[in-house]
């Protein structure tokens, strides 16, 4: 079974691959201070998948997670595009571990038979997993701590809405 998976995978990989011989444009998105590089939106299969990585070069270099502090001076807008870029990423990353077998956390590496200290927790898709949780995860504590703060109750319900949408 999952070598009909990989196989499947590889021969998915190779045709997009080959449907994707054009140039990749990059837009920027700037919110507040920080820029935000993003490759062009091709609305298809072609965005979850690391190009970089699979025409034989490295991996982009990734930074760190959103501090909270920075996070909690960024307006409304601002988060909810940083929301949607960060799961955009998100899936991009999970596409790539799942390809390639990595596990996603330490529970699913026991899952999968891999002892502590496996060579694949330091897969760089890996690692830029984990930041791009974390700053999911702090982007969603600060949108709650302003819910909190919200006087009225109309725009409170309004924001919990927002905030609880799956």
């Amino acid at each position: 079974m999952l070598s009909m998976i990989l196989r499947s995978s590889k021969c998915l990989i190779e045709t997009l691959q080959n449907f994707s011989k054009q140039s990749c444009e990059h837009s920027v998105f700037h919110i507040s201070n920080a820029s935000l590089f993003t490759s062009s939106a091709s609305k298809d299969l072609r965005e979850f998948i690391d190009w970089s990585y699979h025409h034989g070069g490295e991996p982009e270099a990734h930074g760190r997670a959103w501090q909270r502090e920075e996070l909690r001076l960024k307006g409304w807008n601002d988060l909810h595009k940083l929301w949607h870029l960060c799961c955009k990423e998100r899936n991009l990353l999970l596409t790539e571990m799942g390809w390639r077998g990595i596990p996603k956390d330490h529970d699913e590496q026991m899952l999968m038979g891999m002892p502590r200290g496996s060579p694949k927790e330091d897969d760089v898709h890996r690692l830029r997993y984990v930041e791009v949780k974390k700053t999911l995860k702090r982007i969603k504590t600060v949108l709650r701590e302003r819910v909190i703060h919200e006087v009225d109750p109309m725009k409170r319900e309004q924001m919990v809405t927002v905030i609880m949408a799956k």
